[in-house]
């Protein structure tokens, strides 16, 4: 099941499982990716992502993101979000950019859309209980410097 949180769509993921989010509904250029665990702290995960232009079309390989949890507190309670993501591109016109910090903080994934409405998240390696996703979408101007 997927919700919708002012623009902003979570689902969990476990080894049985895939994460297909629905963009059909927003026109922006952007999609921000964050991802957070139910595990330990530095557990390391993998996992494939896969655009399609519409529910009944096919997918075409996006990326493969490898992740490591890091403990970030929030709201004063600890939790485990990936502090690094590193984004190996199958497909370049997606400009996938990274936002790592490898420090007890929560990394993002940036990428454009390319009029692309569906993505599909599938774990390759998941060394975590679970994975869970966020996904929101932005137009260009909304993207941090990376340095």
């Amino acid at each position: 099941m997927t919700e919708r949180f002012h623009k902003t769509l979570i689902n969990s993921l476990t080894t049985t499982n895939h994460i297909l989010f629905d963009l059909s509904h927003d026109a922006n250029e952007f999609v921000e990716l964050i991802t957070h665990i139910a595990g330990s702290n530095n557990d390391a995960n993998a996992f494939d992502v896969w655009a399609s232009r519409g529910i009944n079309q096919d997918f075409a390989p996006m990326c493969t993101v490898v992740t490591a949890a890091g403990q970030m507190t929030v709201r004063g309670s600890a939790r485990l979000y990936n502090d690094t993501m590193t984004v190996t591109e199958v497909d370049k016109s997606f400009e996938a950019i990274e936002a790592s910090t490898a420090a007890d903080d929560c990394a993002k994934i940036y990428f454009n859309r390319n009029a692309y409405s569906h993505f599909l998240i599938i774990a390759t390696v998941l060394n975590s209980t679970n994975l869970r996703a966020e996904i929101c979408t932005m137009n260009r101007a909304g993207i941090p410097v990376v340095a």
